[in-house]
């Protein structure tokens, strides 16, 4: 018996051990006659209804997995079950795989890599206002970093009221020392942002534009100043601007890391912003006290929202519960507006724009209500007990139609998120439609995964399987189009890297599902039978669809710096070339080479197509399949 055979019996027989326990838990839990309350996220109260009548029937024979826990002689890592650290545990001979390069390598990494600076690292050395204004670089390299800010990326335009700031600004230098503070630490966050956004433009002149030197240096200055500039603003105490400062700070940290997940100083980070800005009272609306003004209830109403996206998008990624408790704010959705329809001066807010108009704030307002529900998913599966099948399927109706309902107005189709509606002219509006596609795609993974192996066999499970497969597939195809559209000459070339890094851990989740799909098959003998609409059976659309994956990846900015990037692109690698040799795509052990001897071959065939790889970068990468060459479109 070889390995990989070993390795597949010794999981199925603790898969026999776990469903064993599993049903004399539910059994012993059965006996209990006591009310059942708060078992739903999106029901809060079941007191005096039994289990069945509640939700159905629950799926005892689909126990709920523990997540995910990494243990380490300096940290110890827990994510929830819908992570991809704890999809790949399930692949038979995953350490075989991966490999004993990829620890030593984490070390290596981890011992050089800088940690940045922030108002919990520790590393900041306290100065005054003097010398954190000496530090400013000159006005015109300011008045640049500043437009970069703002230039396609809204974030920043729903934390800081763009012509206020602007305004805020002007006076700034003709008075710098009765600046606030806190004010100069939003400053210089935005500088330090519009520099890692340059970092992100494939177009290397751009990139130096103003960090002609050590781009690294500059951006690790700026926050360092950020940092001293909240310190010295005692920003504990919450002053004028502290958490619109801390947003930006984290975003700015957010975008130093790996992107594959936040990291711990970020997500400590993110615990103390929510309770600074629960201290200042962003949680309640403004219109429950009379002394605040239309502009300030309004541009708090955005700050708010933007936590609550935030909350939802750095807790989703590790799997964990959110920070921010539902049933304890009522502030308001912000108003249909753009900035120039009310500024500090407006003592009523003017009548919002029509439900057709794509405003900043509109948009993120969409994207909450979805991430609203993507949420619900979240809390769902790190339920101790698993939901039955009948409330699963309820959230994921609730989830299509939320997305439905905000879709079109951004370019995609909502009944086909994969629809090339969205990229026909690469426009900003259209990447913001994609965005809300991923969520969407993700959030379906995420609930239906479960049922992924089930469905193979048990016909209740059917619709879940191909929910989440079809949602995955999607996922790497915009994963795919992104990686196209943002290479030199494409139309995200100047502004689409720093997307295609937001989404990184969106992408990982996606293939790490997509390998567990594959490694699944390798482990079954025969093929399964194609449909009658489809000339491509699920089998092979897998396989493309990894294949493609496998080369962006490969391209990443993130696979050296990147221990997760590695990992995956490890078990893509061991597990495409089984797939290879056992025919998936076409492509049998007879039928061709299996592996190419040139990264050269891995080059997309279109206009938008990188620049070769460099003989230094050829060696410390795995080798590409020879026959992802032709590639002109995503093969799906």
């Amino acid at each position: 018996m070889g390995q990989a055979a070993r390795d597949r019996v010794k999981q199925l027989e603790e898969q026999v051990v776990m469903l064993k326990g599993a049903l004399n838990d539910a059994k012993k839990t059965m006996r209990k006659n006591a009310p059942v309350t708060n078992l739903s996220p999106t029901t809060s109260v079941y007191q005096g209804i039994s289990d069945t009548e509640a939700f159905g029937e629950p799926d005892e024979a689909l126990p709920a997995a523990a997540g995910h826990i990494e243990w380490s002689s300096s940290s110890v890592t827990y994510v929830g079950n819908a992570h991809w650290r704890a999809l790949l545990e399930s692949i038979p001979g995953l350490e075989h795989m991966i490999g004993d390069g990829l620890q030593t390598s984490k070390n290596a990494r981890q011992a050089t890599k800088p940690q940045m600076p922030g108002p919990l690292s520790g590393i900041v050395p306290l100065v005054d206002r003097a010398e954190i204004l000496a530090a400013l670089p000159p006005r015109d390299t300011v008045d640049i970093l500043l437009q970069e800010a703002f230039v396609n990326t809204d974030n920043e335009r729903m934390i800081v009221h763009v012509p206020t700031f602007r305004k805020e600004y002007l006076q700034f230098w003709n008075d710098p020392d009765s600046t606030s503070i806190i004010w100069i630490g939003a400053l210089f966050s935005l500088m330090c942002l519009s520099i890692q956004y340059q970092q992100f433009s494939s177009d290397e002149a751009r990139r130096l534009q103003v960090a002609t030197s050590d781009p690294q240096q500059l951006i690790t200055t700026f926050h360092m100043r950020s940092t001293q500039c909240l310190l010295l603003g005692n920003y504990l105490e919450g002053p004028p601007y502290t958490v619109e400062t801390l947003l930006l700070h984290l975003l700015a940290d957010y975008l130093s890391g790996d992107h594959t997940e936040p990291s711990s100083a970020t997500y400590a980070l993110w615990g103390l912003i929510v309770r600074i800005a629960l201290k200042s009272g962003y949680h309640r609306d403004g219109s429950h006290f009379p002394g605040m003004s239309a502009f300030q209830a309004e541009t708090r109403r955005r700050v708010w929202l933007m936590i609550l996206q935030w909350d939802i998008y750095l807790t989703s990624q590790q799997g964990l519960p959110r920070t921010v408790v539902r049933s304890q704010y009522d502030t308001a959705e912000p108003h249909n507006l753009e900035d120039e329809d009310f500024d500090s001066n407006t003592v009523e807010l003017p009548p919002e724009r029509p439900l057709s108009a794509r405003t900043t704030a509109r948009y993120h307002a969409d994207k909450t209500r979805l991430l609203s529900v993507s949420n619900s998913i979240n809390e769902l599966c790190n339920a101790l007990r698993p939901a039955p099948l009948n409330e699963v399927l309820k959230l994921d109706d609730l989830l299509t139609e939320t997305y439905e309902s905000v879709a079109p107005l951004w370019g995609m189709n909502g009944n086909n998120p994969s629809s090339q509606k969205g990229y026909l002219h690469g426009s900003f509006c259209n990447v913001k439609g994609m965005f809300l596609g991923v969520v969407y795609s993700r959030s379906q993974i995420a609930l239906h995964h479960r049922y992924l192996v089930a469905g193979r066999t048990m016909p209740q499970y059917a619709r879940s399987r191909k929910t989440c497969i079809e949602a995955a597939l999607t996922m790497l195809q915009h994963q795919w189009r992104l990686y196209l559209e943002t290479q030199v000459g494409g139309p995200l070339c100047r502004n689409g890297w720093k997307f295609l890094s937001l989404l990184v851990p969106d992408f990982l989740f996606a293939t790490a599902f997509l390998c567990t799909e594959l490694a699944q098959d390798l482990s079954e003998d025969g093929a399964l039978p194609p449909t009658a609409n489809d000339p491509l059976d699920t089998k092979a659309r897998v396989f493309y669809s990894l294949s493609s994956a496998y080369i962006v990846w490969l391209q990443s900015r993130n696979y050296d710096s990147s221990r997760a990037v590695q990992t995956v692109v490890a078990v893509m690698k061991a597990l495409l070339t089984m797939a290879q040799e056992a025919g998936f795509g076409g492509l049998g052990a007879n039928g061709g080479p299996s592996f190419a001897s040139s990264r050269s071959l891995l080059q997309p065939q279109c206009s938008t197509a990188p620049a070769p790889v460099s003989p230094d970068t050829e060696h410390s990468r795995p080798e590409t399949p020879v026959t992802y060459h032709s590639i002109t479109h995503f093969p799906i």
